[in-house]
């Protein structure tokens, strides 16, 4: 899972010498003990690079800089464990400490680098073993600095700068796992650490990166402050599955019900968010093992020639795969069939026009049937809050997978940033609808209105399909 870069702003550092004497254990004349000197001590600070634990924050913003605007900018709280055989780092929400990212890396008894990682699905975290080395993929670009490496910073007291940008970056990249060593990657504008007298207990990296180095228009930062401690003794935490309530239960049996339904008709309604109020609804036909997709959506359609309009119908779509022998559920694709689109005259239920629907919407990818559908069993139960009386939210990091679970293709655009607006209610062993809230311009386009779109799902195995769209493309 990529990460997504962010910036900061650029800092000073400096030092500041103190030497000590020790005192004369007895009235015999000795000459005191030299103190140690600066070069010594900031080669065993760098050596103690190998093992410790950091927190702090990571500043994200993106500037328009032609127009002299800031176009996004957000924290997030940073977690990082280095230890002798492991690795952790992540990324929480400022608000709430909500894990946003997270990754975890161990060394087997093998001695193979190990990646671990929650699996949604199950709710469990698995690995992933490499047939590299974890030495060899951790090797450390920390303990490469040297004494000489380092440029004291005016200004900042006891703070230096890591003057080889090239070593920076590599230590960049071994810290916080962003790209700043590749040829696109993001460059390193400053890497500064602190040293306390007896270890480098703070580091302040800059990261940034433009449309344009010579004349940019666009720019990103990320700016990692971070407090180091530990240094010797750090464990790395874990990644452990979401917590399961008794509620969860019943959760997972309605999102099994859906899952194992060979069709249904799922509504969708647009209301007011008291319900008192309907805007527009509507009801999906979806049949899973004929691969069908009826949208009752009717909308204006010109059918087109040399140019000329010649005709002009109201017309819904039904997306079809269509072919010889088609099974979406194997690993072959020699016998996927082609996603059609099929555009029916709302009253003759004729067809008006067709199209391939990759080449309609011009994607890159191969999209069929499974794209459009919803996939309910694509999060386990538990993947989502218990926030009581039957209701449940996604996390932050599962809220896009939940819009693939619950939302068929073109249900619904209310989808939040923020990623909080979506619930699931539960009844008798039945998910009774999902409803995303959201915030759109009233009418007189001087204020907003808070709206809900609640979508359910009917009909389990009892949808029935006309037999005009059943023979579509046959």
């Amino acid at each position: 899972m990529n990460k997504v870069l962010k910036r900061t702003f650029i800092i000073a550092s400096g030092f500041l010498l103190c030497a000590c004497q020790a005192r004369p254990q007895s009235s015999v004349s000795t000459i005191p003990p030299q103190p140690e000197g600066l070069y010594t001590r900031l080669t065993r600070a760098i050596s103690a690079l190998n093992n410790f634990s950091a927190s702090g924050t990571l500043e994200y913003a993106a500037y328009d800089l032609q127009g002299g605007t800031t176009l996004d900018q957000s924290t997030y709280l940073l977690e990082i464990d280095l230890a002798d055989e492991s690795y952790y780092y992540s990324e929480n929400d400022l608000a709430t400490g909500e894990v946003i990212f997270e990754e975890r890396f161990i060394k087997n008894e093998q001695g193979r680098f190990v990646q671990e990682s929650l699996n949604y699905n199950t709710n469990t975290v698995d690995e992933i073993v490499y047939t590299e080395n974890y030495d060899d993929v951790m090797d450390n670009p920390l303990l490469d600095i040297e004494v000489q490496d380092l440029d004291a910073i005016k200004g900042q007291l006891d703070w230096y700068d890591i003057k080889d940008l090239s070593l920076a970056a590599l230590a960049t990249q071994f810290l916080t796992g962003y790209d700043t060593v590749s040829e696109d990657a993001l460059s390193v504008a400053q890497y500064a650490i602190h040293y306390d007298g007896e270890y480098f207990d703070q580091m302040r990296i800059l990261v940034e990166a433009y449309d344009d180095y010579l004349e940019p228009t666009y720019g990103e930062q990320y700016l990692f402050t971070l407090q180091l401690s530990q240094f010797g003794t750090a464990e790395t935490k874990e990644i452990t599955p979401f917590e399961t309530t008794s509620n969860h239960t019943a959760l997972q049996i309605g999102l099994n019900k859906l899952a194992s339904a060979k069709n249904m008709t799922v509504n969708v309604s647009s209301q007011s968010i008291d319900g008192k109020t309907t805007y527009d609804e509507h009801s999906y036909m979806l049949d899973f093992e004929n691969y069908i997709f009826l949208d009752p959506v009717v909308f204006t359609k010109n059918i087109y020639e040399n140019g000329e309009v010649v005709s002009t119908h109201q017309c819904y779509s039904v997306y079809k795969q269509v072919g010889e022998n088609i099974n979406l559920n194997d690993n072959l694709t020699s016998n996927d069939g082609t996603l059609m689109i099929f555009d029916l005259d709302a009253e003759t239920n004729e067809v008006v026009d067709s199209d391939d629907f990759n080449e309609y919407y011009g994607t890159n990818g191969n999209y069929n049937f499974t794209t459009l559908i919803p996939y309910f069993n694509l999060l386990a139960a538990a993947c989502y809050k218990d926030t009581g009386d039957m209701t449940f939210k996604p996390y932050i990091t599962t809220y896009d997978y939940a819009t693939a679970a619950f939302i068929p293709f073109g249900a619904s655009y209310a989808m939040s940033s923020s990623k909080n607006n979506m619930t699931i209610y539960v009844k008798n062993n039945s998910v009774e609808k999902v409803e995303l809230t959201y915030s759109e311009q009233d009418d007189s386009g001087f204020g907003t209105v808070n709206k809900a779109d609640v979508i359910s799902y009917d009909d389990l195995d009892t949808t029935v399909i006309p037999d005009y769209v059943l023979n579509l493309g046959e």
